[in-house]
């Protein structure tokens, strides 16, 4: 013989049920979000009036930006980053109204969006900075890249995703007496680029009056 149960641990049951669902939920359903449709009707080849790249940041919600390369090629190499480096890259992003993400966040994130920052260090130690030797100064090379990568198809395939760099700026010397000094004030010089061509990415967008961004579903 079953026992039914009462109202009032009916409830408490229920209850439990529905937090522990959303407990375990890794994304609720109002918190689901898609990708806006394509483009209505086939794109003819030779009319695809294509944007500048730096207009492909409109509308991101954030940015993840991996520091692990930059501090262990440092690092290795014996060299010493400006202290304060990350907190000049948040004070950046803040300032803007940017959001810095975790990687986690980034993974939630629409687009996935990274910035990352790969510095290229001479394999000469402090080379000289005067030298007029062509083959000195070939030696005391320094350089960094910083890419931005997000989300992204192509008009060939437009029902397959990539990871593309949409974004990337660079710099190089051969004035190595402070090779971190010197990564440190042009990983901020490449940063500042970035939060520029956000900036003006999207008020270009804005005045076209086209909205960018996702929806919820």
């Amino acid at each position: 013989m079953r026992c039914p149960l009462s109202p009032s641990t009916l409830r408490k049951f229920c209850v439990t049920v529905a937090f522990l669902s959303a407990a375990w939920s890794p994304i609720g359903l109002a918190d689901t979000r898609a990708y806006p449709a394509g483009r209505p009707a086939p794109l003819i080849v030779g009319e695809e009036d294509y944007n500048k790249n730096y207009i492909s940041l409109a509308g991101i919600e954030g940015v993840h930006v991996p520091m692990t390369i930059l501090k262990g090629a440092t690092k290795k190499r014996g060299y010493h980053l400006d202290e304060n480096i990350e907190a000049e890259i948040r004070a950046r992003f803040a300032a803007a109204d940017i959001k810095l993400l975790t990687k986690e966040e980034a993974e939630r994130t629409p687009g996935q969006p990274v910035l990352d920052i790969y510095p290229g260090y001479s394999h000469a130690a402090n080379a000289s900075t005067e030298s007029e030797d062509h083959n000195s100064l070939q030696c005391c090379r320094n350089s960094v890249w910083v890419s931005f990568s997000q989300a992204a198809t192509i008009l060939r395939s437009p029902d397959r995703n990539f990871r593309f760099s949409t974004w990337g700026g660079g710099d190089d010397t051969n004035m190595c007496a402070e090779p971190g000094q010197w990564m440190s004030e042009a990983v901020l010089e490449k940063v500042d680029a970035f939060i520029a061509d956000i900036q003006k990415a999207r008020k270009e967008v804005a005045a076209q009056g086209k909205p960018v961004g996702v929806t919820k579903v």
